[in-house]
């Protein structure tokens, strides 16, 4: 073997005796090399069989803390109050545009059963009527358009 390492730090040809025993050496590192390579597709099917499990279980476990959750608990009165207090004021200058105001009881009925419900049963979430009429724009803004289209004069 000590000959072997001088090959490696070397350009010398191998003598026929040094060259059979590195072709058994490749042999012997490729079938290792080979079988470890098994032993690693192995491992990779393994965990990515424990990887689905523990998706499942995760899944099955929020779906079951879901039976538990605080807001089953909720009376129909006290999630009509929430719906109230999170939706805005309508005024022209309100954060919340005209389109999202209109959407706000639908959205709230696709959630579950007891949601729409109290969406439908409360008038006030549906006091805003979209007419699809455009909102009125500034006459300033206008202005420039009534001259030339490029915004000169």
């Amino acid at each position: 073997m000590g000959s072997l390492a001088a090959l490696l730090k070397s350009n010398d040809v191998p003598l026929p005796s040094q060259r059979t025993l590195v072709e058994e050496i490749l042999r012997d590192k490729r079938a290792e090399l080979a079988t470890s390579g098994d032993a690693i597709s192995q491992l990779e099917s393994t965990l990515s069989a424990l990887h689905a499990k523990h998706a499942e279980l995760a899944s099955e476990i929020s779906q079951y803390d879901s039976i538990l959750s605080p807001v089953r608990q909720l009376p129909p009165e006290i999630v009509g109050e929430i719906f109230l207090y999170f939706t805005p004021v309508m005024h022209h200058d309100s954060e919340l545009g005209k389109r999202e105001r209109v959407n706000l009881p639908w959205k709230l009925g696709h959630i579950c059963r007891l949601w729409r419900a109290v969406s439908l049963s409360m008038g006030q979430l549906w006091s805003v009527i979209d007419l699809g009429a455009p909102c009125p724009v500034e006459e300033d803004d206008r202005t420039p358009q009534l001259f030339d289209p490029d915004g000169e004069k």
